[in-house]
């Protein structure tokens, strides 16, 4: 018995781990950059693109360079239809790479996927493991 539940342990962590490598991925290591080692700058909204998923535009200066990022609203940012063009938002850059950038507060966005990402690993894992147990196809069980 102990055995079963050792396999279904294996699984669950098993999907868990590929829902969150799937979903998260780069995007959760870049996040996780910015809210560790990120600095503020003020960012200037340079354009708007409500049809590539209400994508902002910007640029920042690092020590007299400029840097152009995209990014969409969220936390920490002023809603979508508020923004214009010239409009200054908060950003935070990486400064050993300050091309790595993104809106708003780093570690805000960071927490919040982490969660949503956590929480469809959890759900998508559990579902899986659930399945197989409700189809009797595992677990060496007839």
């Amino acid at each position: 018995m102990k055995t079963l539940h050792v396999k279904e342990l294996l699984i669950w962590f098993g999907v868990a781990l590929t829902v969150v490598l799937f979903f998260g991925g780069r995007e959760t290591l870049l996040l996780y950059e910015l809210a560790s080692r990120g600095t503020s700058v003020i960012a200037v909204v340079t354009a708007k693109e409500a049809q590539m998923h209400s994508t902002i535009k910007y640029s920042y200066t690092v020590k007299s360079k400029t840097f152009h990022g995209a990014d969409r609203v969220g936390l920490g940012t002023p809603r979508f239809s508020d923004l214009k063009p010239g409009d200054r938002m908060l950003a935070y850059f990486v400064p050993a790479k300050p091309w790595i950038s993104c809106l708003g507060d780093a570690r805000e966005k960071f927490l919040s996927y982490v969660r949503v990402v956590g929480v469809a690993a959890a759900i998508s894992a559990t579902a899986i493991v659930w399945a197989l147990r409700r189809c009797k196809i595992t677990f060496g069980r007839e």
